[in-house]
């Protein structure tokens, strides 16, 4: 609640602060693809936006770090009017979100290189008995996300081409950032990584590994390009504007683009050469399409070859299923009799399992490998707010978000080629009502002699009040942080015995402290403990104090205040006072250094 409050004065005094009259600027908002995380891309990228600030002083320019599993929402949303992400995920929002590129970036590293199109490198650790693509089979693999294009999707279509599926893989883990997966296969984590070309120079550049450390499988090579690599070369990342993106601002930031140069503060930081006119992205769709990844997934039409090669075990498993009824045919006469006398005993023991599978406090499904429903109980119509016989006419991935379909498909696609294993998994379902229902899902197999009577268990626990509350915490810490870090003015937070609770950069460097010298020290002994002259001035007889005493707002106007290095600096004040249930338990200060040009505050 204090928290709560203080945020909420503190928008209310900001917006009373009396500025010069200054003609409001275009907030311009770019996504950028977080592949190695979001401290690196916000350092990565933060000096494109303040050239193109600078270019442009009537826009303000912000960049948005995005985790691969943001990027529809944000997208969908419009929530940013601009993106630069991997060609894979360009080509996914071209197809179902209309953005549309408008340059495509020139990489770069080495002083006598720039290039417009990158690949993947399939790699392990020196020394490793890995020399081909086929000695990946039962090999441990780490890759970046199953939409990262050079970190998954370009080497998945060279290994396909060998004959070798992920499934014959002992693991494949997704680790979200491609220094993760380096440094999980140089500790011996994984045996076999995949990152996008670049990535083991850049590393190298920042002194985290040598490339003497690395041995690259399926290498090959390129005339003008500088990078290892063992797929086929794509187009590089573009910027791309949304549908929603007015087209003077996108034309804007083209020619902004276009114009940076090789050696301008913002290129070397991006590590760019710049930026070309848009690359060809056809291959990027034609890859997409033969792989069936999205938002082609239901492209062309499946052939014998490809069920036989990626279905081989379990159609010579239902051969042997087969042979095997011929022998229970055989012996059925014996099986009957047995039967009968244990059929008592089995209505006995299902009457118990479906009074317990009904009346479970968590939703439970039985669900075919095909996605359609065996068994629902109570709780999980309640939850999607249906009815019983509704949901046994529609398929699994009808209840499923759309964003979470990829996820819940892959983790079946596992069950299918796996025994006595579990998945869970944070999703959202789609509830009758149009409501998203967030549920922790855990996800098993049971095997049955036969293949076709495999089912899957499905265990549904409704968490969407805690992720509401998580969404409420983490939507008040941004507040604040915004709130704090972004004022012009110098923000103090007192608490009632006029100690700081809180400290903005800017009330710091004014004072001449770091923040964390200010927090939770007395404010009168620290700034303002003395007149101009040097005399001692008597807390009791403080007006931004009084404000804990007499709970009205207090101004001030070329009032002293005293720095870290015992310099005074004069200064105009608002001292205002926090209540809750009409008890003051604190009181804001927002200051600024006296100047007429600006005016006081309030």
């Amino acid at each position: 609640m204090k928290k709560a409050s203080l945020i909420i004065i503190l928008s209310l005094l900001l917006s009373t602060l009396s500025y010069a009259d200054v003609e409001p600027k275009i907030d311009v908002k770019i996504g950028v693809l977080a592949k190695r995380g979001a401290d690196k891309a916000l350092k990565k990228w933060e000096p494109t936006a303040q050239y193109l600030n600078s270019y442009y002083p009537q826009y303000s320019v912000t960049i948005v770090p995005m985790g691969f599993d943001e990027i529809p929402m944000l997208v969908d949303n419009a929530l940013v009017d601009f993106v630069i992400v991997n060609s894979g995920i360009y080509v996914d929002l071209e197809v179902k979100y209309g953005v549309n590129r408008i340059a495509t970036l020139k990489n770069h590293l080495q002083s006598d290189s720039d290039v417009t199109k990158f690949g993947s490198v399939i790699f392990v650790k020196k020394g490793s008995p890995i020399e081909s693509l086929k000695d990946m089979i039962n090999a441990r693999v780490a890759a970046v996300h199953q939409t990262s294009f050079g970190g998954w999707i370009m080497a998945k279509r060279e290994l396909n081409d060998e004959g070798i599926y992920s499934y014959q893989f002992q693991s494949l883990n997704y680790l979200y950032t491609h220094d993760k997966v380096v440094m999980s296969v140089l500790k011996s984590d994984y045996d076999v990584g995949i990152v996008r070309t670049d990535t083991l120079e850049r590393m190298q550049s920042e002194k985290k590994i040598t490339i003497d450390q690395i041995k690259v499988i399926n290498p090959k090579e390129y005339k003008d390009f500088p990078f290892l690599t063992s797929s086929r070369l794509y187009a590089e990342w573009p910027i791309a504007k949304l549908s929603t993106t007015e087209p003077k601002i996108a034309k804007d930031i083209v020619v902004a683009l276009m114009k940076m140069s090789a050696d301008s503060k913002a290129a070397k930081a991006s590590k760019v050469d710049g930026w070309s006119i848009p690359e060809d992205y056809s291959s990027v769709h034609n890859m997409l399409k033969e792989l069936h990844i999205r938002p082609y997934e239901e492209y062309g039409k499946i052939t014998l070859k490809s069920v036989l090669l990626q279905y081989r075990p379990w159609l010579l498993l239902l051969s042997l299923s087969f042979g095997g009824l011929i022998v229970i045919i055989i012996h059925s006469r014996k099986l009957n009799r047995d039967l009968k006398h244990e059929h008592s005993k089995f209505i006995k023991n299902e009457e118990q399992f479906r009074a317990t599978f009904d009346q479970a406090g968590i939703g439970i499904v039985h669900i075919t490998c095909d996605g359609d429903f065996i068994r629902v109980n109570q709780r999980f119509c309640e939850l999607i707010g249906s009815s019983s016989v509704e949901v046994q006419k529609l398929n699994f991935s009808d209840f499923i978000y759309p964003s979470d379909l990829a996820n819940v498909a892959t983790t079946i696609e596992k069950l299918k080629n796996s025994y006595n294993k579990a998945y869970r998994l944070n999703i959202r379902l789609q509830a009758q009502k149009g409501e998203n229902v967030w549920v922790v899902m855990t996800l098993s197999k049971v095997s049955k002699e036969s293949q076709s009577e495999s089912y899957l268990v499905a265990t549904i626990v409704d968490i969407t009040e805690m992720v509401r509350l998580e969404e409420a915490v983490e939507t008040e810490k941004r507040q604040k942080e915004i709130i704090l870090n972004n004022a012009g003015d110098g923000i103090l937070g007192l608490d009632a015995n006029a100690k700081h609770t809180f400290v903005n950069f800017a009330a710091a460097k004014l004072l001449g402290y770091e923040i964390d010298e200010m927090i939770g020290k007395d404010s009168h002994e620290m700034w303002h403990h003395s007149y101009e002259n040097g005399e001692k001035f008597p807390s009791a007889k403080c007006p931004i104090t009084s404000v804990l005493k007499d709970g009205i707002t207090h101004r001030g106007h070329n009032e002293v205040f005293w720095k870290k290095d015992k310099s005074p600096i004069k200064v105009d004040f608002i001292s205002t006072p926090i209540k809750e249930n009409g008890d003051i338990v604190g009181t804001v200060v927002i200051f600024r250094e006296s100047n007429p040009e600006l005016g006081t505050i309030g």
